[in-house]
Formats: structure tokens, sequence, C-alpha cells
């Protein structure tokens, strides 16, 4: 069960109300005595707002039951007819909302002054940075930071989220960079849906360093609900560090306009627009700004956030009915993008098309540098080691406590940003040459970037291919099944013609109402209704016996 409760001024307000009605007692006749009045029943939209209100599992049931009586389409007009009540309360808004690992976390929303319910609202989702550190006022900042970028032209037409992953009071895979933290931000949006007239195809996201990170991340692994991104001094790949695979690939067809300052010395321009550059290249479209007067700041905000507003959250529209698919992941979980998702994973060996997977990482020695306050890093700092991570390149290598670092292959690292740019000309499987300085001695060590794997995940599937016209083409690797999803509009004669690795089959798309509601209750989404869904059993269809483990590593390459 799912709750959510509204704070305000920081105390949980928990009220009754009760309503009264005052008469004057008159005599009543016999014939004039009015019939009994019983309570009309509600209609599919009425139930539909008292299934979303009602908290208790066990009184759910008869509502839902009451909404499936109606039909696939007497559930699809009560979704599209759903109705919201107006706002109790306009502006800062806290609310505690209780996520799918249990925890229960504080949430900030700004509700535009004249909230309109009949009239949809476009909403921006704001990640906070530090998220390993923050508490709950830090994202409260961050929604009163945004609301003060609004201007007068925007003020009353946008609803602004920010979750608080208040890692340290609950659990450190509430981060934005973990399966945890994403179910949580979604869920969280799906619940602001259930009570705000959100429109679902204008929904945001955007964060800041490690909000922007957890962007990037959310966009590779969950972009149902999202119509762009605008991540700000973001790394694309910082999730890797910590075990989650980045499937850059992911980004194609996605909106993105990222911005990284040319000064910041914790992820350097230089690197980041390297890899926007690799990333494009290899089939998606993100715009970048790399600021030439910002550090790891938000210095261009007075400028980029009206501009953000009027030419992306004002035009951009989420991509709903999409005929081309190309998705990666390593847990079904992940798995959904549109009309496909993977739902099992398994080593398909010889019959795995030629489509590797490709992991996105930016290799590391496994190195940290002093820590000192009174002298921070920056781009001529000398690499000094103070730490070596065990298990690392540099571990392996024999890099030592307190060794200079002086040469990475034909590079002279004349400081900390030269290091930098050095390994990102380096990828995964190559082989590396270090020059240390140790004492009065100069000291050359040879390793090799091992690829970082993920034992809780180390089977990586992806599909491609096309859905259109009752056929879907499609290519897989390391998928042993899978589902079309269909609309009304794309279910066509009922049926869906799939064909993979050159065998046909046929799979129905029956129309079913448990499965158009199911679908609504865990995304609140009004507008991308799925109405069917043929299931594939890719194994069967091939006559492979699939492998617990896969025997081919995928491809992995690193910018």
């Amino acid at each position: 069960m799912m709750t959510l409760f509204i704070r305000r001024s920081g105390l949980l307000a928990l009220a009754a109300v009760a309503a009264f009605a005052a008469f004057t007692p008159a005599i009543i006749r016999g014939e004039d005595k009015p019939e009994p009045k019983t309570e009309a029943a509600p209609n599919g939209a009425g139930l539909l707002r008292k299934l979303i209100d009602e908290q208790d599992a066990e009184k759910k049931k008869p509502l839902r039951e009451g909404l499936l009586k109606l039909g696939v389409d007497g559930v699809r007009d009560a979704i599209k007819n759903l109705s919201f009540a107006e706002a109790d309360e306009t502006g800062k808004i806290t609310l505690d909302i209780k996520n799918p690992d249990g925890h229960t976390r504080c949430n900030f929303l700004r509700v535009p002054g004249n909230y309109d319910a009949k009239k949809s609202y476009p909403m921006i989702v704001i990640l906070h940075g530090g998220v390993f550190q923050a508490e709950a006022s830090d994202a409260e900042d961050f929604l009163d930071f945004w609301a003060t970028q609004l201007g007068e032209k925007w003020s009353n037409e946008v609803l602004l989220l920010v979750p608080a992953a208040q890692v340290g009071m609950t659990d450190p895979k509430g981060a934005w960079f973990f399966d945890t933290g994403m179910n949580n931000v979604c869920h969280v949006i799906s619940e602001i849906k259930g009570r705000y007239n959100v429109d679902d195809d204008r929904v945001f996201l955007t964060g800041f360093s490690d909000g922007g990170a957890g962007a990037y991340c959310l966009a590779m692994n969950r972009p149902e609900p999202f119509a762009g991104y605008f991540p700000m001094c973001g790394h694309p790949m910082a999730a890797a560090q910590l075990g989650t695979h980045c499937f850059a690939s992911n980004f194609k067809g996605q909106k993105i306009y990222a911005i990284n300052g040319a000064k910041d010395r914790g992820i350097p321009a230089a690197e980041t627009e390297a890899l926007y550059k690799q990333i494009n290249e290899d089939g998606a479209d993100i715009k970048y700004l790399i600021d030439k007067q910002a550090g790891h700041d938000m210095s261009y905000a007075a400028i980029e956030i009206p501009r953000i507003l009027d030419d992306m959250v004002g035009k951009w529209t989420r991509t709903r009915d999409g005929a081309s698919v190309d998705w990666t992941c390593d847990n079904p979980q992940n798995g959904r993008r549109g009309w496909l998702s993977v739902d099992a994973l398994a080593d398909l060996g010889d019959a795995n098309a030629k489509i590797t997977p490709k992991l996105y990482y930016q290799v590391r020695l496994g190195i940290t540098l002093p820590n000192d306050p009174s002298k921070p890093l920056d781009q001529n700092s000398p690499v000094i080691v103070d730490t070596v991570q065990k298990g690392s390149t540099a571990d392996a290598m024999g890099i030592k406590k307190d060794d200079k670092i002086i040469k990475l292959d034909d590079t002279e690292v004349s400081g900390f940003g030269k290091l930098r740019e050095a390994l990102t000309k380096k990828h995964f499987g190559d082989d590396v040459t270090v020059v240390v300085k140790r004492g009065d001695e100069e000291i050359t060590l040879k390793g090799n970037f091992a690829l970082p794997v993920n034992p809780e995940k180390p089977t990586i599937g992806r599909v491609t291919g096309k859905f259109a016209d009752g056929g879907a083409s499609l290519e897989v690797y390391n998928v042993s099944k899978l589902s079309i999803w269909a609309t009304p509009e794309t279910a066509g004669k009922g049926e869906v013609t799939v064909t993979i690795g050159g065998k046909k089959t046929t799979v129905a798309l029956k129309a079913d109402a448990a499965l158009l509601l199911s679908e609504f209750e865990r995304t609140r989404d009004r507008k991308q209704l799925f109405t069917s869904r043929g299931e594939v059993d890719v194994c069967k269809l091939l006559g492979v016996e699939p492998g617990k483990k896969p025997t081919t590593k995928p491809k992995e390459e690193d910018f």
C-alpha cells in the first residue's frame, strides 16, 4: 500500500471535517412524502477517483471489480475523463510519500498559485545534488531556487517536484544511480499524477551534479515518464563507478539538453564534451552547452533556465508512438521502452544477433588524491597518490601511496587535468604505462584496464527493431522472453506477426481491461494506454536452450 500524506509548516495535518445541514421542521402530509433517495452509482471516472484516493488495500478490491465490469472501453474512458479536486493549498507543499522500498521520504512540490484542476500542467522533476550526504532541507533549497527562476511568465504554468533521497536516514540504494532510487523517483511521479492534473506528455527531469548524473541514469533505464532531460554539471557515466551499467545507446530518440561548466574541476568539460560527441556518433542527439564562465555551479541559471522553459518545456512533448526501438538492459525491471518490454534475460549463444551491447564506462586508475580544504584541487595540481583502491588497475600495477604520477603512456602529466585528459583516451581492455616518481626514483609500471563487472547483473540483453502495420521485426541479444504492447490504435486486427532471426510467430493482442487498469495504477499515465500485450518466448521460437551464464562477453566500450 502506497500512502501519501500532506504536511503543512513541517507538521503532519490529519483532520476530519464534519458537515451539518440546518433545517426548519415542517409537517409533511402522507401524500406529499417524497420517495427515499438512493445514491447514484458513480460513473467510471468517479470509481477510478475513489480507487486512487482509497488507501485501504481491501477496500480497493471492490472498486477495481466495479471498474473491470465496464470493460476495456469503459476503463479507458474512465482514465481519460478522470477529474481532479481543486488544490487545498498552493505554493510550496511538503509531502511525505511511502516509497516502494518501504521508506517514507520527504518530497517538495510547488503548485501554481492559480492552479486550475481542469487544466493540465507540465511538471519539472528536479534531482538534488550530493545524493549520499544531502538532507531533506537541501531538496527544499533546490525547489526554492527553481521557483525564483520561473519569472512571471511561468510562475503559474508549471509544477515543480523535488524528491529527497534522504540516503543517510534510509538506504544507500535510494540514491538516484540504483534501481531502488529510480523506482522511488518514478513512484513519486505517479503519486503526484494521481493528485494533480499533470500533462503526461510534458514531464521533464533535471538535476544538478549528482542530480544531473541521476537524470542521465533514469534516461538510460526508466525513460517512460519523461518528455526530456536537462542535466546540469552531471557526468553521463558517473553511475558506472558504483556498479550500475550505463547503456548510452539508450539515449537514442530522447530529448536531452546538457549544461557543463568549462571551469568545473570535478567534472572536466573536455571529458564530458568528448562523451557527448561519441554518444551522438552512436545515434543519440544530445544538445549541450559548455558554459565558459561556469565551474561546478549554476551561475548560468538566470539565462539558461528561462530558455529551457520557453524553448523546451514550452515546446517539447513525449514521443509515445515511435515505430523503432533500440533498448539494452541488465534487468527486466529496466526492460521497458515504449511498445517493447524485455521480460527475461539468458545467454542465447550462437542464436544471438550481431547487435552486441555496448557498456559505456569512463576508465579509472583507482586512486584518490589528498583532500585538503585549504588547497583545493585544480587542473594544475600535482598528482600525488593518497590512497589506492583494492583490486583496481593502480593496485594491480603496483602504484603506492605518495607516488607522484608524472606520465601516462605518451602524455606528460603536469597536473590533475592532464591525467584526466589522458584517461579519456583509454578504453577497457587497453594496456597502460604509468611513470611514477617514488622518492628520488622514477619507476615505470605497466597494467591493463580490466572491465568492471557487476556480479549481480552478469547478463545483458538488447533488442532492436520496428513494430508497424501488424508486424514486429526484431533482432535480439541475450533476451529469452519479450512482449509487444499495443494500444487500440496499434493492435490492428488483434494479432501481431513477430519475426526474430528469420523465424516468425503470430501472437494475439487481446484487449484486456485488467491489463489496462493495472498499468494505469502503476504509472497513473492517462495518455499512454496499452490495452493488450503479446508475449513471445524467444528461446522456443529460435529453438535454443538458454544458458545460465553468458558465454560471449558483450563488446565493452569506453570513451
